[in-house]
């Protein structure tokens, strides 16, 4: 496990040229929202239901269209290489086991965390007079996006067809940002006195990770 993680992070110093692009690319995107005068109040991941019948929903909802999709290219596939790569240093090759599998999900959640904590602290420095909770809260939700997009995404890496797992990624996103009817569901608060977004988004994760695990363990015996 420790040469692994060693290859790992080698990997990302040999790629930090074009996540520096990628990355000033974004902070131009985000500087731009926050000028744009869309409601600060929500972060700008969160999608958004469209008031206007002349305003498309996904031109609307671009910023949190860019914000995942940004999100996913940042780390250049470099988790699920990690995840992927087999037992080589060792005589008879060994099962990775569950444990390689939760430190990937591990990996991937702080990752989103972190991506998104970063917009969300600067966005709350530019305005801090808007409500924290509800803020706070379409943060949680633009991450739980985010870390199903990937989830998906790294559903066809393991299974050998990467294209597919991001023209699945891009269409859900691109429905989901599209559509005020899902989205006003998903933003009022349902039985469980809480915003149904909130069992949606952890109920698909735990489907995606679920079959992320399959994935993975039929990757080991192939």
């Amino acid at each position: 496990m420790k040469w692994q993680m060693a290859r790992f992070l080698q990997s990302l110093h040999r790629r930090n040229g074009l996540r520096a692009m990628l990355l000033v690319i974004y902070a131009v995107v985000v500087y731009r929202f926050l000028i744009s005068g869309m409601d600060p109040g929500v972060f700008i991941g969160m999608f958004r239901s469209s008031d206007s019948p002349f305003t498309p929903g996904l031109a609307y909802n671009m910023y949190a269209l860019v914000y995942a999709l940004f999100g996913m290219a940042i780390p250049l596939e470099q988790f699920s290489e990690w995840l992927a790569v087999p037992e080589c240093m060792v005589y008879v090759r060994r099962g990775r086991g569950p444990g390689r599998f939760l430190a990937y999900l591990l990996m991937i959640t702080v990752y989103c965390v972190v991506y998104t904590l970063i917009q969300a602290v600067a966005q709350r420095i530019m305005f801090p007079d808007e409500d924290p909770v509800a803020f706070a809260g379409s943060a949680v939700c633009a991450a739980c996006v985010l870390l199903a997009a990937m989830l998906t995404a790294n559903l066809g890496y393991l299974s050998g067809s990467r294209i597919a797992g991001y023209f699945v990624v891009v269409v859900l996103l691109g429905l989901l940002m599209s559509f005020s009817e899902p989205q006003q569901w998903l933003l009022a608060v349902g039985p469980l006195h809480v915003p149904n977004w909130m069992p949606a988004a952890i109920l698909t994760i735990l489907i995606c990770a679920a079959a992320n695990l399959i994935a993975f363990n039929r990757m080991q015996i192939l």
